[in-house]
């Protein structure tokens, strides 16, 4: 915390800080992101380390080039340069792809067109490459940068009021919480599609019987709700209501008032695991050691980093959350399929 303190203070002189290249890999996956904040403590230490990495990113890209349609097309709500972008049209922006993540990575709303495996890793590099740059514009807004015109400080209700009842420049916590907790989950769901590969088969795939599906009910509309819901959704609530937090069914009618949970389909779809968020809970059932993990939670280890001793000490887990499901081995390579019953005959059954 003291070295954060440090880097905040030649920020703030608009001083450039030696930041170890290990910062970034501690704030993405290290850290516990659901770590309490309370009225004495209004950004946890992940904020903390976030506001840093975005303010050192701003000011290191003095310009930063062109425009969210150079990205991702048509697709692009705001159409302003990032280095224009105002507070409003930065959240919007942002918004927009924790919103639209899964069709902006996969390319084309509403296309039944399967895209290639280039196709899709250009896509996710482009989305990648559209975050950074409105992460380094997060910073460049909360930078104290002369060149920043006032305009750009446009949403009043994310703005800090001072004693004399004046609006000033200065960001509200709980504004600044919601942009790092949505930029932490976007780059996590970026990076595990850039690591992740094919599974191995080390085991039989397993059959799933009828007693399997009906047994594991009440945990498929669990799992289903944390699939369904956008990314950072749950993080957001449990650090805005982290004490109010009992199940992922609050966030999900908290975000969607009108949510019906899904109806679990026929014995045959179910059991050929293709269609994974409903084959998921009856297939964990049959490998009990075979942890969950959600978006947000502490990986210890960045996925894809073979060898590291928490992957080896945490076992096989399974992560789901924004429309995605991928799995952790404790070797720490991360696989995907789109069967989930292919993609757990990774899992050595003995």
């Amino acid at each position: 915390m003291a070295e954060l303190l440090g880097f905040d203070v030649q920020l703030s002189r608009l001083v450039l800080p030696d930041i170890p290249d290990t910062l970034r890999t501690r704030w993405m996956w290290e850290l516990d992101l659901r770590q309490e904040v309370s009225a004495k403590k209004m950004l946890n230490q992940s904020h903390l380390t976030g506001l840093v990495l975005c303010r050192v990113s701003g000011l290191k890209t003095t310009t930063i080039p062109g425009a969210a349609t150079d990205l991702i097309g048509s697709a692009a709500v705001i159409r302003t340069t990032y280095r224009d972008m105002s507070m409003r049209s930065l959240h919007d922006s942002v918004e927009h792809a924790q919103m639209h993540m899964q069709p902006l990575i996969v390319g084309g709303y509403g296309s039944s067109v399967e895209i290639s495996e280039s196709t899709m890793t250009e896509n996710l590099n482009r989305f990648g490459e559209h975050l950074e740059r409105l992460f380094a514009r997060l910073g460049q807004i909360l930078l104290p940068l002369k060149e920043t015109p006032d305009a750009v400080f446009d949403d009043p209700n994310s703005l800090e009021v001072a004693v004399d009842g004046n609006v000033t420049r200065i960001m509200t916590s709980s504004a600044l919480r919601w942009f790092l907790n949505v930029f932490v989950i976007l780059f996590r769901h970026v990076e595990f599609r850039r690591v992740a590969q094919a599974p191995p088969v080390a085991s039989a795939r397993l059959e799933l019987k009828e007693f399997h599906i009906e047994a594991a009910t009440d945990d498929f509309y669990t799992y289903s709700q944390f699939y369904d819901l956008p990314p950072a959704a749950v993080l957001q609530y449990c650090t805005d209501f982290g004490l109010m937090f009992n199940s992922v069914t609050q966030i999900t009618y908290f975000n969607f008032p009108d949510y019906q949970r899904r109806k679990q389909l026929s014995y045959e779809q179910v059991s050929s695991g293709e269609p994974a968020i409903y084959s998921i809970a009856p297939v964990l059932s049959m490998l009990p050691n075979v942890k969950i993990m959600y978006e947000d939670g502490l990986f210890g280890a960045a996925p894809g980093a073979t060898h590291a001793a928490v992957h080896a000490r945490e076992g096989w887990r399974l992560i789901i959350g924004a429309g995605s499901i991928f799995l952790l081995a404790p070797s720490g390579k991360l696989f995907q399929h789109d069967n989930v019953l292919e993609l757990m005959r990774a899992v050595p059954i003995s």
